[in-house]
């Protein structure tokens, strides 16, 4: 743990004094998270250094798994103190990935460093490079990838308009649940809130409409006088469905 804090120190450092170190606001640092990869790489390769050729590494071998993700942050200080420095720089607009890097020995004279925190002081560098950031992008997994979080709920993106949730024993891709409300043909149906012991149906307001909404459980699945609808309760997990005939009139069902 502590070779992996010395190693992200130095990379978030070498990065800002690539780039410069920000003014509040500006995303010219690193957070970096210690991470448990499953890619196992090596690549042989040569870092050119092009505006600090001293600091070129060449004949190096980067190897994996990554050791750290990095986003870009801006620095808020939680204490009175200013930085020791204010240097200004780019915003930094990747992720990075870190991983570590085997390199011939090579020797970089002492430096004098600056950055915000730190001051200005007389830094030596140690002998080879041992690790390379290297740009990165991120995104949800895929619905199921990791399987069911806390609670029993499915966790995962979806292509638009679907809903990762659970069915036929996993978590898979669906279009959402229609509420509660009326659909196309003007026919009452759909879910009601988990948990609420509701039920989507019609009911007869006090005016003699009819309202089509979530309601307490009350007789059981039948047409609702003058509506031309049904309504009442159903076993565990259906509802009252209303099914039109072909002559107009209405049927009253359980259904899923």
């Amino acid at each position: 743990m502590k070779r992996f804090g010395r190693l992200a120190t130095a990379a978030v450092i070498g990065l800002l004094h690539a780039q410069g170190a920000g003014a509040a606001g500006i995303q010219d640092h690193l957070t970096c998270y210690k991470t448990k990869d499953s890619a196992k790489i090596s690549y042989a390769l040569d870092l050119v250094a092009i505006k600090q050729p001293e600091f070129a590494a060449k004949g190096c071998t980067v190897i994996g798994p990554s050791i750290a993700f990095c986003v870009p942050a801006t620095k808020a200080l939680r204490q009175p103190d200013k930085p020791k420095t204010e240097l200004d720089g780019p915003t930094i607009d990747f992720d990075y990935v870190m991983y570590k890097m085997r390199c011939p020995r090579t020797t970089v004279p002492k430096k004098l460093v600056t950055d915000q925190l730190g001051g200005a002081r007389l830094v030596q560098m140690l002998p080879s490079p041992q690790i390379v950031l290297v740009p990165a992008t991120k995104e949800d997994p895929p619905c199921g990838a990791v399987g069911q979080l806390a609670g029993g709920i499915c966790g995962g993106s979806c292509p638009a308009g679907e809903a990762c949730t659970f069915s036929n024993g996993q978590c898979g891709c669906s279009p959402p649940p229609r509420t509660c409300g009326r659909d196309a043909a003007n026919v009452c149906g759909g879910e009601c809130p988990v948990g609420a012991g509701e039920v989507c149906e019609v009911r007869i307001k006090a005016d003699g409409t009819a309202e089509c909404g979530c309601f307490p459980r009350s007789s059981a699945c039948g047409l609702v006088a003058g509506a031309n609808q049904c309504s009442g309760d159903c076993p565990q997990g259906q509802f009252c469905k209303t099914v039109i005939t072909n002559a107009g009139g209405a049927t009253c069902t359980c259904t899923n």
